[in-house]
């Protein structure tokens, strides 16, 4: 795969069969699923790609454990074939992880119960993952978990999802894929504005120019209800929004596993990389913040403090936030909203879109696109990794020659130090390694020291 260089002056002389705005996982699957069918797409973005909530989820895949108990079966499977689709697409960037449940007996997080849910999962996943699901008993738990809260302890539910290891490198790899099928994608571009001819699309106006398409799909994620409104007028149907976020801790893991610990609601602790923890993820009512408060954060952390005695976790264990906006089912609510949205606006040939869940992202696209193009036939090609596979470690990426790193930073649209650091490879722990490797990017790469403004067109 050769990449996706950014080149707008090439991008501005083409026309194209459809225009997606926003970078987002949406965005990107849209992208992807549009170029394997043949058609012609283009992808823009006003920042970096994948900048947003897509960075910054709790890296979970998730099958339908959690949809069998209440017996939504649509979704179950829904999930547990998407979960697939990213595990066989992008293995490299992904791995079965183990989940733990410990249970006290409340409500449907009762020993029966999970057994039973737990036999439905394999039964009708077909065991996917490789592994079985059971309930532990309590001696096998506490040596699992030796730091559980013991009292009231019944067992442990136990299970398997999908873990994505570096969602950078997916990321980029999706993108290269949609390139190979001939999609391009242009990062720090905006969308200002529609070309149409009387009630008809004719194309995008943006801050580097005019793109010729006759179908344009917003699916601007937390944004979408302002491109919206920019492009026609603002849809509240496709979103209210709702504030979500995890925190990178500095601790040692509790385990090889995700771990599900019960405050004022269920929350994942997890292994991630480099010996260190994540935790999430947290909602909150909407209220015009993108980014939690110290109130927020303290909050958190007393409750998983509650949830694990002897933790004593502080604010100053928190290495990173993470935070996002995702839909919420109603004003006033903090609960995920529980299905995607899609809009056809009164302008011919303009759609809007909201997705609820990052695991089944590349489901929507499909039927996205078979609302507005009918279905097609796709290119069975898959993504080709060769040395990048190994690009999961960021030690890895930071082992190249500076004439590797430039080629690399060409290949992926970089225009800064920043979109290498942060998006085109997973987080560096230790903050001297990260600030060496740093200095070495702004010393090698030719782009700017910040990302392009707005309404500036710059080819790499």
């Amino acid at each position: 795969m050769s990449g996706f260089r950014r080149d707008v002056t090439a991008a501005l002389a083409r026309s194209y069969d459809l225009i997606v705005v926003g970078g987002g996982i949406y965005g990107m699957t849209l992208t992807l699923e549009a170029a394997r069918r043949g058609l012609r797409p283009l992808l823009v973005e006003r920042d970096d790609f994948a900048s947003a909530a897509s960075l910054n989820g709790l890296r979970i895949l998730h099958g339908g454990v959690r949809y069998l108990q209440s017996m939504d079966l649509p979704r179950f499977f829904e999930s547990v074939e998407q979960r697939g689709w990213f595990m066989r697409r992008f293995a490299p960037f992904c791995r079965a992880l183990p989940c733990l449940m410990p249970l006290y007996g409340g409500g449907l997080k009762r020993p029966s119960v999970l057994r039973l849910a737990l036999a439905m999962n394999d039964l009708l996943s077909r065991r996917d993952l490789g592994h079985a699901s059971r309930v532990l008993g309590v001696d096998e738990t506490l040596r699992r978990l030796p730091r559980l809260r013991r009292d009231g302890l019944q067992g442990c539910a136990s299970w398997h999802d999908g873990q994505i290891l570096s969602p950078q490198r997916l990321h980029m790899e999706l993108l290269r894929w949609a390139a190979d099928c001939g999609a391009v994608a242009l990062n720090y571009v905006e969308a200002t504005g529609l070309a149409r001819r009387g009630s008809r699309v004719t194309g995008l106006v943006t801050s580097a120019g005019t793109f010729e398409a006759p179908v344009v799909i917003n699916a601007a994620g937390s944004w979408c209800r302002e491109v919206a409104a920019r492009l026609d007028r603002d849809r509240p149907e496709l979103m209210v929004p709702s504030l979500t976020f995890n925190v990178l801790l500095d601790v040692e893991p509790l385990a090889d596993a995700a771990v599900a610990l019960q405050g004022r609601r269920m929350y994942f602790v997890t292994p991630h990389r480099a010996g260190l923890t994540f935790a999430g993820t947290v909602h909150h009512v909407w209220d015009g913040r993108r980014e939690p408060t110290g109130a927020m954060l303290d909050e958190f952390i007393g409750e998983l403090n509650g949830a694990l005695p002897g933790w004593a976790l502080s604010r100053l264990n928190i290495l990173r936030v993470t935070a996002g906006v995702l839909p919420a089912r109603g004003p006033g609510q903090a609960d995920m909203a529980h299905r995607s949205t899609f809009v056809r606006h009164d302008v011919a040939g303009l759609y809007s879109t909201c997705g609820v869940k990052y695991t089944t992202a590349q489901r929507f696209a499909l039927r996205t696109l078979q609302r507005i193009f009918g279905r097609r036939p796709a290119d069975p090609r898959g993504p080709e990794f060769g040395e990048r596979a190994a690009w999961v470690e960021p030690r890895a990426l930071m082992a190249l020659d500076d004439e590797a790193l430039r080629t690399l930073a060409r290949d992926e649209a970089v225009t800064c130090k920043e979109d290498f650091l942060e998006r085109r490879m997973d987080w560096i722990a230790d903050r001297e390694e990260q600030a060496r490797f740093a200095a070495r990017l702004e010393r090698i790469l030719d782009v700017p020291r910040a990302g392009i403004p707005a309404g500036q067109a710059q080819d790499a």
